[in-house]
């Protein structure tokens, strides 16, 4: 994987929805050769698909991550019990036995269910807790902060959950084939699917962790001196087109405290970010660690489409 492949895949991450011959304009690329990388990437498993997803933030959702230090071998019989515990979309084992649960929860109140099943199940004595406030960037929503732009549920149609339907285990799938299966015109699918994409009222969320022989994932939790330096260091992070950024949270039960997930194609990459940012103004450490093992779950977002709409009424 080269930079143009990261920079075309941190712009379908954050953009699903747009074309080739976009992807061409903005990478300088012929067409044909935006198609072969594109086919790459699937073949090596770097983008697995993407799927449609009700905003969490439209049901009052919260995203939180648990981690530390596993006194257990990671196996098929606790990796069934992540896959159904439920709010678990992803999961990956770092340096020193260390796990990273990323759990997505319908209300703050169910973060204990989480953190217990890390104590017991997991066997994490001392798990942090991590939860993602406002101005974080999540790799697979819009790169603002990923929050809706209203918070009324009611905003949502009987239409729009059948459309998000249609795209639930393909958020690339064309106006056409949406129509198609949802059975109205293409004009009536691209004004309510251009609405829900404009307020933030979906989520299009890659399947694809990119991971794999061709590339590094690698973790940094680094504390600040103080939270006024939070912007410069998001800055850096963001705007830096020599990686792949997948995630940068703001944590807002340690607010002197970010993480990224980060993408390189070496280890020397990785020291270069680990040094460029412990010579930061205002970094008091920076905890970097490469994930040596990766897996994605089905949550209740994805098992729960009907489930919301019932709610909604």
């Amino acid at each position: 994987m080269d930079k143009v492949d990261r920079q075309m895949l941190r712009t379908v991450i954050r953009n699903p929805r747009i074309t080739f011959r976009e992807l061409a304009d903005q990478l300088h690329l012929s067409i044909p050769a935006i198609q072969h990388r594109y086919a790459r990437l699937e073949e090596t498993k770097q983008i697995t698909g993407f799927h449609a997803l009700v905003n969490l933030d439209l049901f009052g959702g919260v995203r939180m991550m648990v981690y530390g230090q596993m006194q257990g071998k990671m196996g098929h019989e606790l990796l069934n019990e992540i896959a159904a515990q439920g709010s678990i979309p992803y999961m990956w084992c770092g340096g020193m036995n260390n796990l990273y649960l990323a759990a997505v929860l319908q209300d703050i109140s169910h973060m204990d269910q989480v953190v217990n099943f890390a104590q017991e199940r997991c066997h994490i004595s001392n798990p942090e807790v991590m939860i993602v406030g406002s101005g974080s960037v999540i790799a697979n929503c819009p790169p603002t902060t990923g929050s809706p732009r209203t918070s009324d549920i009611s905003c949502l149609s009987e239409l729009d959950y059948r459309i998000i339907q249609a795209m639930h285990y393909d958020a690339r799938r064309s106006v056409a084939d949406i129509a198609k299966a949802v059975g109205v015109t293409t004009k009536t699918i691209g004004k309510h699917l251009d609405r829900m994409l404009e307020l933030h009222l979906i989520d299009l969320v890659t399947r694809g962790r990119c991971w794999g022989m061709e590339v590094i994932n690698f973790a940094l939790i680094v504390k600040l001196a103080s939270v006024s330096s939070r912007d410069p260091v998001l800055k850096k992070m963001r705007e830096d087109p020599d990686f792949h950024l997948l995630n940068s949270w703001v944590i807002s039960n340690k607010p002197n405290m970010l993480y990224f997930e980060v993408q390189t194609g070496t280890v020397g990459e990785m020291d270069g970010i680990v040094h460029s940012l412990r010579a930061l103004e205002d970094v008091e450490s920076v905890q970097a660690d490469i994930s040596l093992e990766e897996h994605i779950f089905e949550t209740w977002r994805d098992r729960s489409l009907e489930a919301m709409t019932f709610r909604k009424k």
